[in-house]
């Protein structure tokens, strides 16, 4: 019977180093650099104490700015052993984002243990698995779903300090990793790698897509050219991050075309945005969740805590979903991004997945155009195959009689790419901007 683990941290990092005090825990492949868990066990000691004789104690918050570094896992678990708040920092701030943050250092990640652990057993994890980990360890995805499913599980951590499509490709060929996770556009990267074919993925069994809506049709390329088992995690940091998940036993059809069902020891519902009643099954609304996993609320700011956690405690996603007969998820989007066009709601994902089908395209993003007439209108932003030659009037012809003519992208954009975070995730919401300016720029009118 599964249940939750009461270790923390630092007794998760010392029962593997008295249990399996040679195997390798930390693995850099590019530089050949490895700890075992004993190794690393002593670094981590070594850096407490460090820590401590300069002054920082028990509660102090202690922040790092830095890639996938080898100390960047030091630095955690030291804070962890000593009592310490690790305050993550996106590598990708700037100044006055900087400032902001040294300013209100009181907004730190919480690592729970029990999201990467119950992650693992979905993936059927075990001491003898190694996880290529190229996702920001800065990241929920990183700290969490990975490393902390690597530290209850006894299981090798192979590194990327920073993410390069060709190192984690020659990372799982060299150490014959058997699991890899990363955002689609990561999956992306490497799949079209000019030098794809000269390495071995045969070693992998499964892995994570996440950190954004996961395209069925990449999908299926990963689980065919990459030999992997493809689960995906649904959630976002205020849920730890996991609300829902695909299990590795899941049918293809569960696994590519769900976000799997609730986590284990949490509660899940779709609910009406309007009414704030629970969905029936196959009515989407506002995915939400309750539970363990879910935050105690956004560091004094009780009113953005008030908007997201309910009377009831439920934690409101801003994501669109539909629960099915079997129990599992389907994301059919954001509130926030639906098109309305002339009193008629679109979700770019359904046309996203529709184009994704399209010959020739690699990656393509839906977002709405403002509209004089119809309020908003349907703009594409589409990234093409190296040496593929298209224009819009094939997109267009592609759509004719397949989908609905308001469906059809009034705006069709060719780019080269799309606005991202640090951590790998588009920034759908600036599309809006790069579309007016592309307009402007080919002397379209916006009409």
């Amino acid at each position: 019977m599964m249940e939750l683990s009461t270790r923390t941290l630092g007794d998760w990092l010392e029962h593997w180093a008295l249990t399996t005090p040679d195997k390798e825990y930390i693995v850099y492949s590019d530089r050949n650099l490895r700890f075992t868990w004993k190794q690393f066990n002593e670094r981590v000691d070594h850096m407490a104490k460090g820590l401590l004789a300069i002054g920082v104690k028990r509660g102090t918050h202690v922040g790092i700015w830095a890639g996938n570094v080898p100390d960047w896992l030091t630095f955690l678990y030291a804070c962890a052993k000593i009592g310490a708040v690790a305050v993550t920092v996106n590598t990708n701030y700037k100044q006055a984002e900087l400032e902001y943050l040294c300013q209100n250092s009181d907004m730190h990640t919480l690592c729970i243990v029990n999201g990467g652990f119950l992650t693992g057993e979905h993936m059927k994890f075990t001491s003898d698995d190694k996880l290529c980990v190229c996702v920001p360890l800065f990241h929920c995805f990183g700290v969490v779903l990975a490393t902390m499913n690597c530290l209850t599980h006894g299981c090798t951590q192979v590194m990327v300090e920073r993410f390069d499509p060709l190192l984690v490709l020659a990372s799982v060929h060299k150490e014959r990793c058997t699991a890899l996770y990363g955002v689609p556009t990561m999956f992306i990267a490497e799949l079209n790698h000019p030098m794809f074919d000269m390495f071995d993925m045969s070693s992998l069994r499964t892995g994570i897509m996440a950190g954004s809506l996961c395209p069925v049709e990449l999908m299926k390329h990963v689980e065919e050219k990459m030999f992997m088992k493809v689960t995906s995690v649904y959630g976002l940091t205020e849920a730890s991050p996991g609300m829902t998940a695909s299990r590795i036993d899941d049918s293809f059809d569960v696994r590519c075309n769900t976000v799997g069902r609730d986590f284990e020891f949490t509660e899940v519902k779709v609910i009406d945005p309007e009414t704030g009643e629970e969905c029936p099954i196959g009515v989407q609304g506002e995915m939400c969740n309750k539970g363990y996993n879910t935050m105690k609320g956004y560091y004094k700011n009780p009113e953005a805590t008030a908007e997201v956690i309910d009377r009831n405690g439920f934690l409101h996603s801003g994501d669109l979903g539909v629960k099915d007969e079997e129990g599992n998820y389907r994301i059919t989007g954001r509130i926030k991004d639906m098109i309305i066009r002339g009193g008629e709601n679109i979700y770019p994902r359904e046309i996203e997945e529709f184009l994704y089908q399209m010959e020739g395209i690699k990656d393509v993003q839906v977002a709405g155009i403002p509209s004089k007439k119809y309020g908003e209108a349907v703009g594409a932003f589409i990234i093409l195959h190296e040496g593929v030659e298209m224009n819009e009037f094939d997109i267009r012809d592609f759509c004719d009689g397949k989908i609905a003519r308001y469906k059809i992208p009034k705006y069709i954009f060719f780019v080269d790419e799309f606005p991202m975070t640090g951590s790998g995730k588009i920034q759908k919401f600036k599309l809006k901007d790069v579309g007016l300016e592309l307009c402007r720029k080919q002397g379209i009118e916006i009409i």
